[in-house]
């Protein structure tokens, strides 16, 4: 995973491993909520004990 951290917000490259299992877009990881969010498909992928739950039906909708 190619990981950019500014502010306790990460951004995860289309570069890396892990993309948005919906649309393949590009993800960021907010570290207050551990929750990988795609802006694309307005999704929140939980991430529990340091490992990305990247099941659409386990996403949340985001309000963005």
């Amino acid at each position: 995973m190619i990981l950019d951290s500014i502010l306790g917000i990460t951004t995860i490259s289309r570069g890396g491993n892990v993309n948005c299992p919906k649309c393949k877009g590009e993800l960021e990881y907010k570290t207050e909520d551990e929750e990988l969010i795609c802006h694309k498909c307005s999704l929140a992928y939980p991430v529990k004990d340091d490992i990305p739950v990247m099941l659409i039906d386990e996403a949340r909708k985001t309000d963005d």
